[in-house]
């Protein structure tokens, strides 16, 4: 049975890697039946607080309301999408009139998860070693469409390096270590720019 809830908003008239992921955090969706959340790409958020400047990955649940992506202990498991500058743009024809390059993008897929919540009844090693089995089938395998995704390299062994750039030293120690676990597959991701040159609209805000 799939826990994936479906208020994890989709945005109409997005374009580009924006377009993409949200193609892809679907497919993720759809493959990855233990997530609570699967979420597009994360914003970097930065707040200060007694303990001093705190900086987070966090992405919206509703139009408005963000989910804070660093380890926590609110839902089984949840995923998220993370960009990497630069993003490289490759002209077929340089000399070409229109030109509307290969995107090509490093970007990192991240889940978090509370093994012990997602199956009770067998050893954390083993609902480890089966998860870890559907990230890289979904993403290796199920990713299909205008796009190409190529999985590289995995993260699993430290907190602090899949999480790397965040405030993940302010985070519970304990959410660092087993039952809890979080992986980090960096991956290169390539599409064609969105071949439009009518121009977009705009509705804007009257100060």
């Amino acid at each position: 049975m799939s826990y994936v809830v479906p208020t994890v908003p989709t945005f109409s008239g997005v374009k580009n890697i924006e377009r993409v992921v949200q193609i892809m955090q679907q497919v993720v969706a759809d493959n990855l039946v233990w997530l609570a959340y699967s979420f597009g790409l994360a914003e970097r958020f930065v707040e200060k607080t007694e303990e001093g400047v705190y900086v987070y990955p966090a992405t919206f649940m509703t139009a408005q309301d963000h989910f804070d992506c660093l380890p926590n202990d609110r839902v089984p498991a949840f995923s998220f999408w993370k960009l990497n500058d630069p993003t490289d743009l490759v002209h077929f024809d340089e000399d070409s009139y229109d030109r509307w390059p290969m995107v090509e993008s490093d970007i990192d897929f991240i889940v978090f998860a509370n093994l012990k919540r997602i199956d009770n009844q067998v050893s954390q090693y083993v609902t480890r070693s089966k998860m870890r089995q559907d990230i890289i089938n979904a993403l290796s395998n199920k990713m299909t469409g205008n796009y190409k995704l190529v999985p590289r390299s995995i993260y699993e062994n430290d907190m602090t390096e899949i999480y790397s750039g965040y405030s993940i030293e302010q985070i519970d120690n304990l959410k660092k270590q087993l039952p809890y676990w979080a992986i980090r597959v960096n991956c290169t991701l390539k599409y064609v720019a969105e071949c439009d040159d009518s121009g977009n609209n705009y509705t804007m805000a009257q100060i």
